[in-house]
């Protein structure tokens, strides 16, 4: 990786997350998905979701915990807490929210939801957005060093494209199927 520090490797798959004091590499492949990065560089911790679905929805799915956006983001946060972060100086990077089949480009699409839901839940938490790379066409990779903060991101070839869209869809599929099973209309976030 970037850097020239050498620390493990985790990969955190759609709908999951990673908090971490320890120096660890998280790596993730996003398409329509987002992935938003915090750290406390003073601290020492950072994480990374991986959030599927912008909506407001909530599950106790095991498989997905943070496969909605408000969810996952609630989950990030308060992972780092746990870790001795301090919200006044979390930092963030988004990344991200392509539009991977590059057909309509519409306000209605999954990607154009996830990335207005990240701008807007900074926005609104006044956690400052340092890098991004949200929105186009084009998927990618991202790693972030969870102590540091420094990112790589590389994008990814259109031939790897249908793979990442292969994966969405089904992950997509499943979980619009299981939210009837897990979703309790009756928990509120706040």
């Amino acid at each position: 990786m970037s850097e020239g520090f050498a620390a493990p490797s985790v990969v955190v798959r759609p709908g999951k997350l990673l908090a971490s004091g320890e120096p660890v590499w998280i790596r993730t492949v996003l398409g329509s998905c987002v992935s938003l990065c915090l750290c406390d560089r003073v601290a020492g911790v950072g994480g990374m979701n991986h959030f599927m679905l912008a909506g407001q929805g909530y599950t106790q799915d095991p498989q997905w915990p943070a496969r909605y956006g408000i969810h996952a983001m609630e989950l990030l946060i308060n992972g780092i807490y746990k870790l001795g972060g301090d919200r006044r100086r979390l930092e963030a990077m988004a990344f991200g929210g392509a539009d991977v089949l590059a057909v309509t480009h519409s306000k209605l699409s999954v990607a154009h939801a996830n990335v207005a839901f990240v701008r807007e839940f900074l926005n609104t938490e006044k956690i400052p957005l340092v890098k991004s790379l949200l929105g186009g066409v084009q998927a990618m990779r991202v790693a972030m060093l969870s102590t540091t903060g420094a990112v790589t991101v590389e994008l990814v070839s259109r031939g790897a494209v249908r793979r990442i869209i292969d994966t969405e869809e089904r992950l997509l599929s499943t979980v619009h199927m299981r939210s009837r099973k897990y979703s309790d209309p009756q928990v509120t976030l706040f």
